[in-house]
């Protein structure tokens, strides 16, 4: 086999096609074939021989973990005791041609990149200094910043030149940033995704000739896994978690035909989608489950796994700010394992189970997204009443703004509406309409921008002859459902049931 290998690249030449014509023929010296299905396997070995002889030279330079075997990860207080542990050391992180190095201090990382330079030559290869970028973690309410410069001892024209430093980089399609937060990687989610979904309205989501259980699979294949890439590994806050939901509401909406006077909850959407016969279920549900999922593929790894080794390990240098602490990911499995009813202090056991934690994990989804409704109903009853609330305040509590030119040009109405009615009944009882008349509006609308008792009283009376103040009969007028959303709506001809 390495003798055919060797063959397939000795000796091998290539030719630049330029308007269609071969120019001259050169030797091949250095490089893989491009779509050979050997070339991603050798490249690795290649690099996997250049990491093993910087690592050799290093030495004990990197981060430093405290690693112990069998703890419980979520107990934090057991994490935190600094007696039967080994420390282990990380620099680097590799896939496929990418690689993140990773130190303490400065002078590490200098040393650190000096010597990846300097094997990386030796072996015939050139580390990129366009491609290199510094990321400087800064601690939490630090009083001065943290220097990080940088030097490329490289051949070339950059030789002596500081690596540029950035505030975020993206490694593996995901943003890193120096606050080690996700907020913007959440922002670049949303985008992404809202992005793609405007891009496939016209030819998906808004074309009539498309099935809904076809757009709606289409969602979940294109739209939310663009959302929702990486979500496995997020930390990530209530705030956010919101934002996402939003998105995915607005989407589901716009693909069912759903507007916004329809008062339709964020529950009832995502039922009316799931009607169709494609599962949708709330992104934190959505999330929460992921989490735990991945949670259990690590458990199961082992101790020889590198991810395995950084979720049972405690940072050995540095301390804590004073304070509230950042969303870490224990943190939040911590809540997860809560929210779907599974026990923290014996879930390692059924994790090692594939089958036992595959359905402890489908039985908490179902709690999800039962408490997640339950908050959406509570919500949505507090809004209410706080709207409620406002709106009684407003019209009788508060006291009268001064009056503006819109007002006064609907008092001018008003008073020419009326003249209008007693010029037509010439002093005859008419029958009073079933909806109130325009005039009631425009009463109302003095009420609202000018509350005196003369006018509250005179658009009482004029709503009780025409009928009730009650739920069940308000005009249907710009402006009314900000203050009674829940009233049903009349026009002045015909009535209208939203």
């Amino acid at each position: 086999m390495l003798t055919l290998i060797i063959a397939i690249h000795e000796g091998a030449m290539a030719s630049v096609r330029c308007n269609g014509e071969l120019l001259e023929a050169f030797l091949l010296q250095s490089g893989l074939k491009q779509d050979s299905v050997c070339a991603p396997l050798l490249f690795n070995i290649f690099f996997g021989a250049i990491i093993f002889e910087i690592d050799r030279r290093l030495g004990d330079i990197g981060i430093k973990l405290r690693f112990r075997v069998g703890d419980n990860i979520l107990d934090l207080k057991r994490m935190a005791n600094k007696t039967g542990f080994s420390i282990i050391n990380i620099w680097k992180i590799l896939f496929a041609d990418d690689c993140a190095l990773f130190a303490e201090t400065e002078a590490e990382l200098q040393i650190i990149m000096d010597m990846f330079v300097l094997v990386t030559a030796a072996y015939g290869q050139e580390v990129s200094f366009k491609k290199t970028e510094v990321l400087v973690v800064e601690p939490r309410r630090s009083p001065e910043p943290v220097s990080a410069n940088i030097i490329h001892h490289g051949v070339g024209i950059n030789y002596g030149k500081a690596y540029k430093r950035v505030q975020q980089f993206n490694y593996l399609g995901s943003t890193e940033n120096n606050a080690c937060n996700l907020r913007n990687e959440i922002t670049k989610r949303i985008n992404s995704a809202a992005f793609s979904f405007n891009y496939k309205c016209a030819a998906v989501f808004n074309n009539k000739k498309v099935r809904m259980k076809t757009k709606l699979r289409t969602y979940g294949a294109l739209i939310l896994s663009t959302l929702l890439y990486g979500c496995q590994t997020w930390a990530i806050t209530t705030t956010d978690m919101k934002r996402v939901e939003v998105l995915q509401q607005d989407c589901l909406r716009r693909i069912l035909g759903i507007k916004w006077y329809d008062k339709i909850t964020r529950v009832q959407v995502l039922k009316i989608a799931s009607s169709y016969g494609v599962r949708i279920q709330p992104v934190e549900a959505i999330i929460r489950e992921r989490r735990l999922r991945w949670l259990g593929h690590i458990e199961r790894a082992g101790p020889s796994h590198l991810l395995y080794v950084v979720l049972h390990s405690q940072a050995n240098n540095g301390s804590r700010a004073r304070g509230k602490q950042q969303h870490a990911y224990r943190h939040v499995v911590v809540e997860d394992m809560k929210q779907a009813n599974i026990n923290t202090e014996t879930w390692q056991t059924v994790a090692l189970d594939r089958r036992q934690w595959g359905l402890a994990i489908t039985q908490g989804v179902r709690a999800i997204t039962a408490k997640w409704e339950s908050r959406q109903a509570a919500e949505r009853a507090t809004r209410h009443a706080y709207n409620e609330r406002n709106a009684v305040q407003r019209l009788f509590l508060e006291p009268a703004p001064q009056r503006t030119p819109r007002v006064d040009q609907l008092m001018q109405r008003l008073r020419a509406s009326e003249e209008d009615i007693n010029r037509r009944q010439g002093g005859v009882d008419i029958p009073a309409p079933r909806a109130p008349s325009r005039t009631a509006w425009m009463r109302q609308q003095l009420i609202a921008a000018d509350h005196t008792e003369h006018e509250i009283r005179a658009a009482r009376r004029a709503l009780n002859s025409s009928a009730p103040l009650s739920p069940t009969a308000a005009p249907y007028y710009p402006g009314w459902t900000r203050l009674y959303p829940d009233w049903t709506h009349y026009d002045d001809d015909q009535e209208h049931h939203v």
